[in-house]
């Protein structure tokens, strides 16, 4: 049930941007949005179903850890997006630009319903063990991605829109922030990070500890 919230939470907040035009191709994009939920959904099931006696948590993660996880994140999104604009090119007569929004789509329930490929690989494993530790790693996920948020504001509302600048400038205040406290104070963990006691960990098995 957490992740069938979260996936809508996560569509609601895209929702603002999508074009509700009468066009069959605008309804169409949903598709691949209720696809990945559904995918994402059976998976949580197999998990819960898989033993654990043999897993346990390890130390908290460290600046280095991150950032080895952040480049793998990187490489298997950037080679996830060229798959992607491949199939587009077969199918764009199927589905709309809304499409397009389900790149954000899955940004923001990486880690917050299904760890990401480059937490996966550094075996980090990441505490949402209730539905509100999950809701927190979402809203993590909303804020860091906010500078696409604005992408997708501007992109409706116009560039010169008045609210454009104080916006923009909040965004890159709040990154700043982010991640001064990463590097001065913290090491590991961001700013919101910290406010929403979000924790990851090093997954390590029983017989290695």
């Amino acid at each position: 049930m957490t992740v069938l919230i979260i996936c809508l939470l996560a569509l609601l907040s895209i929702l603002p941007f999508w074009d509700f035009s009468l066009v069959i191709g605008n309804y169409l994009s949903f598709i691949p949005f209720i696809l990945y939920s559904v995918v994402l959904f059976l998976l949580d099931r197999q998990k819960q179903k898989e033993p654990r006696e043999n897993v346990a948590e390890g130390s908290e993660i460290t600046f280095f850890d991150i950032n080895k996880a952040f480049f793998f994140n990187f490489c298997f999104f950037t080679l996830a997006m060229i798959a992607f604009t491949f199939l587009l090119n077969f199918s764009i007569t199927f589905f709309s630009q809304n499409v397009g929004l389900f790149v954000l789509f899955v940004l923001l329930t990486l880690n917050s319903v299904v760890t990401s490929p480059g937490f996966y690989i550094c075996r980090i494993c990441i505490d949402r063990n209730s539905l509100k530790k999950s809701v927190l790693l979402l809203f993590n996920n909303i804020l860091k991605y906010s500078i696409v948020y604005f992408g997708l504001f501007i992109q409706n509302r116009g560039e010169d829109d008045q609210y454009r600048n104080p916006l923009c400038m909040g965004i890159l205040i709040f990154y700043m922030i982010n991640i001064a406290y990463i590097l001065l104070v913290s090491k590991n963990y961001s700013l919101v990070e910290k406010i929403l006691k979000i924790k990851y960990y090093r997954k390590v098995y029983k017989n290695e500890s």
